[in-house]
């Protein structure tokens, strides 16, 4: 990446999400990342303090910009190399906005801007974009929405639990509500030949009382 007598090279682009939870403290996990880079100077790796400008694009060029623009001064870059924090989901106008809103699995490009620290003037914008690419567990957590398997769920989407999902048995009379079953959740062969009707069954006649069983009769 060079523009003006800057050049930028990608070491790494990871949108790796950094947070400082712990297991035993149980904290969500921030939505930023962490973004490695390498830049010139006059052709030699730069050295010293550096601010940099951040735009998140949806296109290599032109295209629309996702979320604010980011600005981290002070940046300190040695022999070259430096790594910055981004939090896209912090920008102005964007607090509060879901991470799939900006990461949603489609590609984006940083487009990056360097000035010298303590400069006055406007970043000079380096060219082309960067692509951000994802590490192997970005990857898998893209098809994190449907899953194979879960050990655990909170939550099931309407119709996302199909019969042949069910253990046997699983269902039984304690899991069903009072009222939640009714005629029309029956099949007809259940309802003609299971219960007694007040419009009569097959072979008998509407209205007639059954004959007592011995049972039945009293003493």
């Amino acid at each position: 990446m060079e523009t003006a007598g800057w050049k930028m090279g990608v070491v790494v682009g990871l949108l790796l999400l950094v947070g400082q939870s712990t297991i035993s403290r149980a904290e969500p996990m921030g939505t930023g990342f962490t973004y490695h880079g390498w830049l010139t100077d006059g052709n030699q790796p730069a050295e010293g303090l550096y601010d940099f400008q951040f735009n998140l694009f949806d296109a290599p060029t032109d295209g629309q910009q996702i979320a604010g623009t980011i600005e981290v001064n002070d940046v300190n870059v040695v022999d070259g190399h430096f790594a910055v924090e981004l939090d896209f989901c912090q920008t102005q106008g964007q607090q509060g906005r879901a991470l799939l809103d900006i990461f949603g699995g489609d590609a984006r490009w940083l487009e990056i801007g360097v000035r010298t620290n303590g400069s006055a003037g406007d970043f000079t914008p380096l060219s082309p974009r960067q692509p951000l690419t994802p590490s192997p567990y970005a990857l898998y957590a893209a098809n994190a929405d449907t899953a194979t398997t879960a050990a655990n769920a909170t939550a099931v989407a309407a119709n996302g639990v199909t019969t042949a999902s069910l253990q046997a048995n699983a269902v039984t009379t304690d899991k069903i509500a009072d009222g939640a079953v009714g005629a029309a959740d029956l099949s007809s062969t259940v309802l003609s030949n299971t219960f007694w009707r007040l419009s009569g069954n097959a072979g008998t006649t509407p209205g007639a009382v059954p004959p007592l069983t011995g049972r039945e009769r009293s003493c």
